[in-house]
């Protein structure tokens, strides 16, 4: 198990993963303000190399099952500059 965070403009975001050599993963995190720690509704994270988009819900929580390898996830929002965190497996 394995614990990631970035900043993604203003916010923070969190994504713990769990990965089982050939078996699919679990993505999973929150998107929260980084100036009050409130979840932030209807962030958009796209995993590269693959046809797949996340959206953060009312609780800033996200998560999405993968096929084994080593993504990079992007987050969008309006407001805020695009982040990426890469190597994620």
């Amino acid at each position: 198990m394995e614990v990631e965070s970035s900043a993604v403009g203003g916010e923070k975001v969190e994504s713990k993963q769990e990965v089982v050599k050939g078996e699919p993963g679990l993505i999973r995190g929150r998107v929260l303000s980084a100036e009050d720690g409130n979840p932030l509704v209807g962030v958009k994270l796209y995993v590269s190399g693959l046809n797949l988009e996340m959206t953060s819900d009312q609780e800033g929580t996200y998560q999405a099952e993968l096929p084994p390898g080593e993504y990079s996830v992007s987050a969008v929002t309006a407001g805020f500059n695009t982040q990426i965190r890469d190597s994620i497996n």
